[in-house]
């Protein structure tokens, strides 16, 4: 047979076709089954959910705060618990795919809020549209912040929210698979896993640079140096709150509708006592009542929208629109904060990264579907770095993102609302986001109009302080000394900048390219401030109550005082937990339905 074979059509069969055919024929099953996956969604029942006109306890946003809250109330299966969410169940199959962040902006699970000028430039703030809010759309990187910051919002007023008071919180929502520790819990129902770092030799010349240590736990003992990510993915597919929602859906006593965008809270004799919501602009309005408690977590733009449509907020604002005055609070919308970051970009010269050929490659995309492995399981966010500018500092002021892609690529200036990408071609790269992590500056948030259906103003007011300017800038320049480092000649390629690669760089250039390039890291907070009564710009208490109104809390991202020392998503789920906690603490809810692993 073989010398048969040997130089005829059968063996050039088997130099040539077989093996061609064998790449085709797995690509077409890698497209039909990519069809099949993305395009097949579950029947949406939620949205359909019949809603009673009484409830012990409603919650308003089913973010990442809110899905907490809803999931241990109803722990308590004799109250009974309405959990509101404006967009739909987290049907898209995109959202569970860690590598696809990019393709959930401007989406249908995106609230596409879009920032009044700063400069010549606005900006997009995705926030998420849908059952788990943020974490259902965001980076999944799962970050505490640093133990001062609990401590110092203590010292502003704020009892029982020092770093002591707060990590039993963070240990009871964590599944860590590292293991349980003095910083770490085992059996909460969030999935927290390392990323594979696979940059090491970045990760080595960072340290040895910039003198700072190998960290491998930056949520432990301490937060400075620089390490892998932990991130909410296990077995390749995201984690986001939603997780708490899972365990807690068949109980009888939890209602939860979907598309039900709120209108206003109901307040009478300073009392909130119901709230009212449309499934759509045109619908009619429902009334829910509520016979203990609402609880608004509608997130850091959403919180203060509602509450000045309520009329709670700074009387001039509301009365220029024609809205009631329910309580004049002026610190509803103000002391906005955010992460604003400026990405380097450099190219690689001996390997592959994502947004160069791995993600269009079908073969990744049929591992990722029938194994749930490859870079699709991956966010692409392997490693970060926490250090000071200056040795005196309490609180770290710079944070980095390495990314295994590029930041100004054709998908990266999609995801950071570039005009255009740096260059025409994708090509191989990694990222570093020099990331100011305590902004001086800050911004507000106020109504466009008395309609609830349109989007509020945001005024980021980025860099109108000269420091945040300066200290991205410092970053920058470590950054750019990381890569001229002798340790990674070779292995990576000049800076990648708009006007070329052999521009001059200076500290001038630095601050131009800072001015025009920099950009949010999605991490907004602080538009409903607590504190205590002497501030008179704080909205709610360390309780987390509206003060001088009754029966209304606000439990999300807008109660920090300050931005915390990192990615926000892993404190705002720690803020569901205290709040679930006092709230039962308050009313002495029993717990008959656990929240276990075995519950799950």
């Amino acid at each position: 047979y073989q010398r048969r074979v040997r130089g005829s059509k059968l063996e050039k069969m088997d130099t040539y076709f077989f093996p061609y055919a064998t790449w085709v024929l797995t690509g077409i099953i890698a497209i039909i089954l990519a069809k099949f996956y993305w395009s097949t969604k579950a029947k949406n029942s939620l949205s359909n959910t019949v809603v009673k006109k009484n409830y012990d306890f409603i919650i308003i946003g089913g973010g990442s705060a809110g899905c907490v809250i809803a999931s241990r109330l109803s722990e308590d299966p004799n109250v009974s618990v309405l959990l509101l969410e404006a967009g739909d169940e987290d049907l898209n199959r995109k959202i569970h795919v860690p590598l696809f962040i990019a393709h959930l902006l401007k989406s249908e699970v995106d609230w596409n809020f879009v920032t009044e000028k700063v400069g010549d430039e606005t900006h997009l703030w995705p926030r998420g549209k849908v059952l788990g809010g943020c974490s259902s759309i965001n980076a999944m990187v799962y970050c505490r912040g640093n133990k001062n910051d609990y401590d110092l919002y203590e010292r502003m007023g704020c009892n029982g929210w020092s770093y002591k008071d707060v990590l039993p919180f963070f240990k009871k929502s964590e599944n860590f698979s590292g293991g349980s520790d003095e910083f770490h819990g085992r059996s909460g129902p969030l999935k927290v896993s390392y990323c594979n770092p696979d940059i090491s030799s970045v990760m080595n010349a960072t340290a040895s640079t910039l003198g700072i240590p190998l960290n491998p736990d930056y949520n432990g003992a301490e937060q400075i140096g620089v390490s892998p990510t932990q991130s909410t993915i296990f077995g390749g597919r995201r984690q986001s709150a939603v997780t708490f929602i899972k365990q807690a859906r068949n109980r009888k006593n939890l209602v939860i509708k979907t598309k039900a965008h709120v209108t206003r809270i109901i307040i009478e004799n300073n009392t909130a006592i119901g709230v009212c919501f449309k499934t759509a602009p045109s619908h009619p309005e429902t009334q829910v009542f509520c016979n203990k408690e609402i609880i608004l977590s509608s997130g850091t733009i959403g919180s203060p929208q509602i509450l000045m449509l309520s009329g709670v907020g700074p009387k001039s604002e509301l009365e220029s629109l024609g809205i009631n005055v329910v309580l004049d609070s002026p610190g509803v919308g103000r002391n906005l904060q955010d992460h604003i970051m400026a990405p380097y970009v450099a190219e690689c010269l001996k390997r592959k990264t994502f947004d160069a050929v791995i993600i269009k490659n079908y073969k990744t995309l049929l591992k990722y579907l029938l194994f749930k492995t490859g870079p699709l399981g991956s966010q692409g966010l392997p490693a970060v770095a926490f250090l000071k500018t200056k040795p005196e500092l309490e609180l770290p002021d710079l944070q980095f993102h390495y990314v295994a892609s590029s930041a100004v690529s054709q998908l990266g200036s999609k995801f950071f609302n570039y005009s255009k990408p740096f260059r025409d071609v994708d090509f191989p790269a990694v990222s570093v986001f020099s990331t100011l992590l305590h902004p001086k500056s800050f911004g507000y948030v106020t109504l466009k109009s008395s309609d609830p259906f349109e989007p509020p103003k945001i005024f980021p007011n980025y860099l109108s302080d000269p420091e945040d300017l300066s200290t991205i800038v410092e970053g920058l320049k470590l950054i750019h000394k990381i890569f001229q480092s002798e340790s990674l000649k070779g292995l990576y390629g000049k800076v990648t900048l708009p006007e070329g690669d052999d521009v001059e760089i200076t500290e001038g250039y630095w601050e131009r390219y800072v001015r025009k390039y920099a950009r949010t890291l999605y991490h907004p907070t602080g538009t409903c401030k607590m504190g205590p009564d002497s501030d008179l710009l704080s909205v709610v208490t360390p309780e987390l109550k509206v003060r001088g109104l009754r029966g209304l809390r606000v439990a999300d991202a807008s109660i920090f005082p300050e931005v915390p020392s990192g990615n926000t998503n892993a404190p705002t789920i720690m803020v569901g937990e205290k709040t679930a906690d006092m709230i039962k603490k308050e009313y002495n809810l029993c717990l008959l339905y656990t929240s276990s692993p075995r519950d799950r």
